[in-house]
């Protein structure tokens, strides 16, 4: 599949996996500039040229509002090479592939992947795991049923390719990983099987606690 903005989760981690080491880098400066300019940027469209924002905010708005200018931002410092082969080292298969500079290409086990990393980030890495955190906290573009539980997720849109992602932080946590290539249309199936797939995970646990209860008893 088409990744579109679901790259946008394995800058984050790349930033933030950094930060562990040197956390001063999440303050550091860049300079938005012409070059960056991009459709699909609901903050920093707003911005002008010269404006300088911290790497911290631009993974916010990267991640919180899909903003493509910051994720450009973000790739440039991260370095496109460096970005492929964090990717490859952290089990992927596909990252970055082809003549595309910016997204490039998806599986399954790879989406499932950066949000089983992003779980044992936010888990494992106090505040900085808690800042992390806060960014997936968002409704931006959420296509899954969200009446029941926090949903930490990123969402990706490109043409045919409508993908959702996310940590459903149900009392037994889950991830859920549906991506598309039909259209705008898929954008309800998203929805509806989410919310299948919610009702599957609460027979499974419940049948699991009583069976677990019974032989503890």
């Amino acid at each position: 599949y088409f990744v579109a903005s679901l790259i946008k989760t394995l800058s984050a981690l790349y930033i933030y996996e950094k930060a562990l080491v040197d956390e001063s880098i999440l303050d550091k400066k860049l300079i938005y500039t012409e070059n960056y300019l991009k459709h699909g940027a609901p903050i920093m469209s707003e911005k002008n040229f010269g404006d300088q924002f911290t790497i911290r905010e631009l993974v916010n708005y990267s991640i919180s509002v899909s903003d493509n200018i910051a994720y450009k931002m973000l790739l440039e410092y991260i370095g496109f090479n460096n970005l492929k082969s964090y990717g490859h080292s952290i089990g992927n298969k596909h990252t970055l592939e082809g003549d595309d500079r910016i997204n490039g290409n998806i599986n399954l086990n790879d989406a499932f992947n950066y949000m089983k990393r992003l779980y044992d980030y936010i888990n494992n890495n106090g505040e900085l795991g808690k800042e992390l955190r806060e960014y997936f906290k968002n409704n931006h573009a959420l296509y899954f049923e969200n009446n029941y539980n926090s949903i930490l997720h990123k969402s990706g849109d490109w043409k045919e390719a409508h993908h959702d992602t996310a940590i459903i932080e149900d009392e037994n946590p889950y991830i859920i990983v549906i991506l598309t290539n039909h259209g705008q249309e898929e954008k309800i199936s998203i929805k509806d099987i989410s919310s299948k797939i919610y009702s599957f995970h609460r027979l499974y646990t419940d049948n699991q606690k009583q069976v677990c209860d019974v032989y503890k008893n």
